[in-house]
């Protein structure tokens, strides 16, 4: 959602795209705010990754402005990109030992906690915004490089701690000792593809998971995330996701609607999602004189996890936009994840400051 001001009223984007007839993918919509107005845009994810919806918006609101009738030629990027399968050929070293790890991951994901998944209520979603103001995403940057991890990182083990204490932790006997999150990973760069020249979805994801010991601070832990995150990336072990993507979706046709929605949550054990978009690279023209710049992201839950936290950096602040099923977690528990995880980076602004 681009040019946000003032707070939004809930638009119709809930509703699930028709199944029948002509694809459809993109609903736009837009809320009057008097002076301004509030341009959205809610699409199918299966066709384009959130880059490519960056960089659209950008030339649609481009038409809005006092320039627009100087504008240049109209965007026609390349459609339907190179699949994956040119990917694994070229990778194919990476690919057969991502194979062959296929079982660890599955054994992590056995000793995870699972997160709730009702089938008897639909899986409708909503939506909680929250903006941090630029001197907030500074120290978190600064805290970054001061640990030697990188920005992701960090808000996987913030997105972590602030999960521990409404994740039911079992003891005795059970193996389901950890807590996993997952993060998407924009694979665009090993397709050498830029996303004004391109509209497309790129995406995988990778996974890590912690047992939380009581006492583990933040630095501890966002430098063990760094640990699994640098070998998923180093070994591309983010492959093994798409890996077992297409072994699900063989599965997938043999399963009711039912053992769908159970599926990935039984076998793929997290409790969050998290994506993150730096949208400036993105954005290269102005936005409207006079109207503080603000790009507000959701993202649906999907059948993995029940929440998640979509984190979008733009002209120096940040928006954090977090999705909930309604049917596995409360309005009230969702807030005090947020909060939480608002929390620690209002404290790593107060360790900078000495607050």
């Amino acid at each position: 959602m681009a040019t946000i001001r003032p707070r939004p009223r809930r638009p119709k984007s809930n509703a699930t795209f028709p199944r029948e007839g002509a694809f459809t993918p993109f609903r736009f919509f837009a809320i009057d705010g008097r002076t301004t107005f509030q341009f959205g845009l809610a699409y199918d994810h299966f066709i384009a990754g959130g880059d490519s919806i960056a960089v659209l918006l950008e030339k649609l609101v481009a038409g809005y402005g006092p320039c627009a009738a100087e504008s240049g030629a109209p965007w026609t990027p390349r459609r339907y990109p190179r699949t994956y399968s040119r990917l694994f050929l070229r990778d194919l070293g990476y690919t057969v030992r991502g194979l062959a790890r296929l079982p660890s991951m599955a054994a992590s994901c056995r000793r995870s906690c699972r997160a709730p998944c009702r089938t008897d209520r639909a899986a409708t979603n909503a939506f909680l915004s929250f903006r941090v103001p630029p001197a907030e995403l500074a120290a978190l940057l600064r805290t970054a490089k001061d640990w030697g991890v990188t920005l992701n990182d960090v808000f996987l083990a913030m997105l972590l701690q602030a999960l521990a204490p409404v994740v039911p932790r079992r003891t005795g006997s059970d193996t389901r000792t950890e807590l996993g999150v997952a993060s998407i990973v924009n694979l665009r760069g090993e397709f050498e593809s830029d996303a004004n020249d391109t509209f497309g979805q790129f995406l995988t994801s990778l996974r890590v998971s912690h047992p939380l010991p009581p006492g583990v601070g933040l630095h501890q832990l966002a430098s063990a995330v760094h640990a699994q995150t640098e070998r998923i990336k180093n070994d591309k072990l983010y492959l093994q996701t798409l890996l077992a993507l297409a072994w699900t979706g063989l599965a997938w046709r043999f399963l009711t609607e039912e053992r769908r929605r159970r599926f990935l949550a039984k076998h793929y054990a997290i409790w969050a999602g998290m994506t993150s978009l730096h949208v400036d690279p993105l954005w290269r023209g102005p936005t409207a004189s006079g109207v503080p710049p603000e790009y507000t992201r959701a993202v649906p839950t999907g059948p993995l996890a029940p929440m998640v936290f979509a984190i979008t950096t733009f002209r120096g602040a940040m928006h954090l936009g977090v999705s909930f099923r309604i049917a596995d977690l409360s309005r009230e528990t969702v807030e005090r994840v947020s909060t939480a995880f608002l929390g620690q980076v209002h404290d790593l602004v107060c360790f900078h400051e000495r607050c």
